[in-house]
């Protein structure tokens, strides 16, 4: 072997080494890491992740509240007597939108106050304490019926003279 291979040679051997320590030392500390990761999973419980357990809890608050919403429109968009205005006919076109409509009370031979309603172009006949469309008749009188429903009462007036 002459000088330039033996040079060579050595030098590659000398590359070699240092690769093999670097190699050595990152395996080293791979492994010391992985240690320290096993031993605190033995350590902990499971289900003892508190910034996961604080996440799924805001997202099941945050998911329940949404859930707990309702929707309640103003205004009935069924009702027709909104875009059409023909002049003797607004009973006619809000009367199948899911109002009620009172036509008339009345009190029998027994002592029972009654009510005509119309509600979604149906004619029902109720007394107080029935229920209707999810709501519940509280009080009659002569002249107005009042109808309570999700907490809200409303006022309904005799419509015929």
């Amino acid at each position: 072997m002459n000088l330039k291979q033996k040079l060579f040679w050595n030098i590659l051997t000398g590359i070699s080494a240092l690769i093999i320590l670097y190699m050595v030392y990152s395996t080293y500390t791979l492994n010391n890491q992985l240690s320290g990761f096993e031993s605190k999973l033995a350590r902990e419980e499971a289900g003892s992740d508190t910034e996961l357990r604080d996440m799924i809890e805001e997202l099941e608050a945050n998911y329940s509240s949404r859930t707990n919403t309702k929707f309640k429109m103003n205004l009935d968009p069924t009702n027709l007597g909104r875009a059409l205005n023909i002049e003797g006919l607004e009973d006619y076109y809000s009367s199948g939108s899911g109002k009620i409509h009172v036509d008339f009370i009345w009190t029998n031979k027994k002592n029972i106050t009654k009510a005509a309603i119309q509600y979604k172009r149906k004619m029902h006949f109720v007394t107080k304490g029935d229920t209707l469309a999810g709501g519940k008749i509280t009080s009659l009188s002569p002249t107005k019926l009042i109808f309570e429903k999700d907490g809200e009462s409303s006022e309904h007036v005799v419509l015929s003279k």
